[in-house]
């Protein structure tokens, strides 16, 4: 053999164990998959349709009582929650009215509410509530107060008073439309639309005026910025005296809802879950945040930053960047809805449901986070609108796409008339479109009355188009291109319109009713109720009204309305009728209402929970069932999967392997791993996400945590957990379902909590077996966080607290060899809090539930 082919060999045998060396590993793996058909299950995560929510929390203030200091969150519905702020727990307070409560503050007499129909709402001690009229005629949005006065403030007026009891009314200066109010240095300064106005004793105001276009709905005080306002399109102003105002810097491009003066800057929320910080000359700062949340208001207490919002959650953070859920949305209302040979109805966190009867219901995979307000049907199927311009279309109701409106102002109403489309929202928006890809933007001419106000609804009928909005706005177009404002008959916010032929109704707060034949002249109707109205559908010549306190009301003629039993007390926000007499209204709280009779008699039933889970193999591999969606699986990796963890929404889910690796799969973020933190033969056991979705934490199995997000490490023990780390290994992490807070489960079955989690037992009969005993496995919570079960390798399930425990039984380990072999692997509570999935290896699971 020459010398070249001596070589040439040579360097042939060197590719080839090169090759080999990076081809065995794969090789390797898919062996090992294809040897175990199909791989271990490993994880289990639960899933469950969350799409019905609460009411909003629109406001949230802090004062003394005696010399306690306390927090109270007001909202929807005459919605009143306190909370001592020792603690984090908040308490639901009996409200005396059923008014929509906007604002509230601390002040002389204790705390005043204020919302529709001109009503305050006072509390001394925050638990015993008083209802009295400020005698504005029209919805207060804000609120504040000095040492010796309250002053509130509405598109209706203003008014003012020493004891929260006996109110003043005052015109509003020169007509202007305020929008908020704060008290700082001996001054209330208002801001609104194009204005602001500066009052030392809340009486007599004097007038500024701003350039055109500010619209500014939130304003705070910092001592070293002075006041500070934010307001539509990011926009974020700064005055000494409240009336020379000069940017602060923009944030992004969302109507801001709340600000709030704090050491590190200005915080700023609002629309589509926006939330950071802002200082002049730098950056604005993100803050880890949820879009599914609407943030209506801020308060600061002296050990964290409070935000409330849409769904009732409430939000808290140390420093205004990273944000943990203190009260959780009980999922997202439902807030339009329509009938197109089947039923459709849209809502909060970008929610699409559809249904062929009208009582079971299936969830679309959301193409959006954002509140969907408004719903309507045109020639080439449907389309929805939502938050800051969000424009959404369909041709079947199930597949949807996303548009560009031109505008970042949030969408509340749409509806097709004469070939084109109509939207209409904040700030007296009004849009058209020939097939909702390109938007022109229209005026309407609104002599006297402020242009800045909300159009909530619009509708079409045969000859005119309206559309109806706050403080008795009525808005009508005989071409859809130009517009003409109405003299208001009510002061009322009008939330819902309808036409059938020529005819329209509109509804909206304490009960109000109009009707028109010509869109020109509307009468006023007794409705007979003062709760809020915020839906209406015609069936026939039966008009279907629906709101607060589950409202239900009929008429079959002009001025005469019947109130309907409709067997539920939620929130009813979207109805529709179908053929045959077949009308549904949904409630925020998962009922329905139903009648088969076109609206005589209704029947109230609960949608059924649907349910499902997520089960992980050790190769990567993700199963879906029930109604848990298949976002796929992991790409091959080379250590097995130990743990899944899945946010609320069931978006997607984090895949965690025992070498440290996170992988992401579907639409949640990317918040890292530790695949280069760990030490030499340490390896990770366990994932779990924080309650809002936005950070998780991996458990190693000697009890070593790592944190991403928002999630944090460095937290004191729970309440009554123990200080002394077990000497077993760790085995499973569980995230607390409120605040910050987690739980560590060891294989002796001892657990320990820190933060916000309670302690409430071990399973202590695991470590007290002996050698080859029964270990601990797996640990899940139940939903509120009131017992947590544990599992053992023997099949057995613990429970701790108020979780009932359950046997072996069918869950016992199996010996064979192959795909024969089975025991348990991992838990994951069921959505009623009362039983649990049981995952065994060989991808069975098995409920264990209380017999009925």
């Amino acid at each position: 053999m020459t010398c070249r082919r001596r070589l040439a060999f040579a360097a042939t045998i060197i590719l080839c164990l090169v090759a080999l060396a990076v081809v065995t590993p794969r090789l390797m793996v898919a062996s090992y998959r294809r040897s175990v058909t199909p791989a271990p299950v490993t994880a289990i995560a639960a899933y469950r349709d969350a799409y019905n929510g609460s009411e909003t929390l629109h406001a949230v203030a802090r004062a003394l009582v005696h010399d306690r200091p306390m927090l109270v969150a007001v909202g929807e519905g005459s919605l009143i929650l306190t909370n001592d702020e020792g603690n984090h727990l908040w308490t639901r307070q009996e409200a005396p009215g059923r008014s929509e409560l906007y604002a509230v503050t601390g002040g002389p007499a204790g705390f005043v509410a204020v919302g529709s129909g001109g009503t305050a709402t006072l509390s001394a001690d925050a638990i015993n509530w008083q209802e009295v009229q400020t005698g504005v005629e029209g919805t207060l949005t804000a609120i504040a107060a000095s040492r010796d006065r309250y002053v509130t403030i509405g598109p209706a007026g203003m008014a003012s008073s020493s004891d929260g009891r006996h109110w003043r009314p005052t015109a509003l200066p020169q007509e202007a439309n305020l929008m908020a109010i704060t008290y700082a240095g001996d001054l209330f300064v208002a801001v609104g639309e194009n204005v602001s106005a500066v009052s030392s004793n809340g009486l007599d105001w004097r007038l500024c005026k701003m350039s055109e276009g500010a619209v500014l709905q939130s304003i705070t005080h910092s001592p070293s910025l002075g006041f500070v306002a934010g307001g539509a399109d990011g926009l974020l102003l700064r005055s000494r005296d409240g009336c020379r105002w000069a940017p602060l810097g923009p944030v992004p491009d969302a109507t801001i809802r709340a600000v709030l003066a704090v050491p590190q800057g200005i915080v700023a929320t609002g629309t589509g879950g926006i939330i950071g910080l802002a200082w002049p000359g730098k950056a604005w700062q993100e803050g880890v945040s949820d879009a599914r949340y609407n943030l209506e208001s801020l308060v600061r207490t002296d050990d964290r930053i409070v935000a409330v919002g849409t769904g009732g959650v409430i939000l808290s953070s140390a420093d205004g960047r990273r944000w943990q859920v203190e009260r959780p949305s009980a999922g997202q209302p439902m807030l339009g809805a329509i009938f197109n040979g089947r039923f459709t109805a849209v809502g909060g966190g970008g929610s699409i449901l559809t249904s062929t009867d009208g009582e079971n219901w299936t969830r679309r995979v959301p193409a959006t986070r954002r509140v969907l307000w408004g719903l309507a049907q045109h020639d080439n199927g449907l389309i929805a609108v939502g938050d800051r311009g969000l424009v959404m279309m369909s041709r079947n109701g199930v597949l949807w796409s996303s548009r560009f409106s031109g505008t970042r102002t949030d969408l509340l109403g749409v509806a097709a008339f004469r070939r084109q489309l109509i939207a209409v929202g904040r700030n007296g928006t009004i849009l058209t479109s020939p097939d909702g890809d390109g938007w022109t933007p229209r005026r309407t001419t609104a002599p006297n009355r402020s242009t800045s106000l909300a159009l909530w609804a619009v509708a079409s009928a045969r000859d005119y188009v309206v559309a109806v909005g706050e403080n008795g706005l009525i808005s009508v177009s005989r071409d859809g291109t130009t517009w003409k404002t109405l003299p208001p008959l009510t002061r009322q916010d009008l939330l819902a319109v309808m036409a059938s032929g020529n005819e329209a109704v509109a509804v909206g707060t304490d009960g109000v009713i109009l009707r028109t034949t010509d869109g020109n002249i509307w009468t006023q109707e007794t409705s007979g109720t003062q709760e809020k109205l915020c839906a209406v559908a015609f069936w026939q010549s039966t008009v279907i009204a629906t709101g607060s306190g589950g409202t239900i009301l009929t008429s079959a003629a002009p001025g005469q309305w019947t109130t309907r039993a409709s067997g539920t007390q939620s929130t009813l926000c979207a109805a529709a009728a179908a053929g045959g007499g077949v009308l549904v209204a949904l409630g925020y709280s998962g009922a329905i209402s139903h009648s088969f009779d076109g609206g005589v008699t209704w029947e109230a039933t609960s949608q059924r929970v649907r349910e499902g889970y997520w089960l992980a193999r050790a190769d990567g591999d993700v199963i879906a069932t029930g109604t848990a969606v298949d976002h796929g699986r992991v790409g091959a990796t080379r250590s097995p999967v130990v743990g899944i963890s899945a946010p609320l929404l069931g978006d997607g889910y984090w895949v965690a392997t025992r070498d440290g690796h996170v992988h992401v799969v579907g639409a949640v973020p990317d918040f890292g791993e530790v695949t280069t933190k760990l030490e030499p033969g340490q390896e990770i056991v366990g994932i779990d996400h924080t309650p809002s979705g936005l950070g998780y934490r991996l458990l190693a199995q000697d009890g070593a945590i790592f944190c991403f997000g928002n999630a944090l490490c460095d937290l004191p023990a729970g309440l009554g957990s123990p200080a002394e780390k077990p000497a077993s290994a760790a085995v499973d992490i569980v995230s607390a379902p409120v605040g910050e807070g987690y739980g560590i489960l060891y294989a002796d079955g001892r657990v320990r909590t820190f933060g916000s989690l309670k302690y409430l037992g071990d399973a202590p009969t695991l470590g007290q077996r002996g050698e080859g005993a029964a270990k601990a496995l797996s640990i899940t919570l139940q939903p509120k966080g009131e017992g947590y079960w544990i599992l053992a390798n023997d099949g057995s399930v613990t429970g701790v607290g108020a979780a009932p425990s359950f046997p072996a039984t069918d869950a016992a380990p199996m010996t064979g060899t192959g795909r024969h072999s089975r025991r348990p692997v991992a838990i994951a509570a069921r959505a009623d809090g009362n039983g649990v999935w049981l995952a065994m290896s060989d991808g069975q699971v098995i409920d264990r539930s209380p017999p009925p």
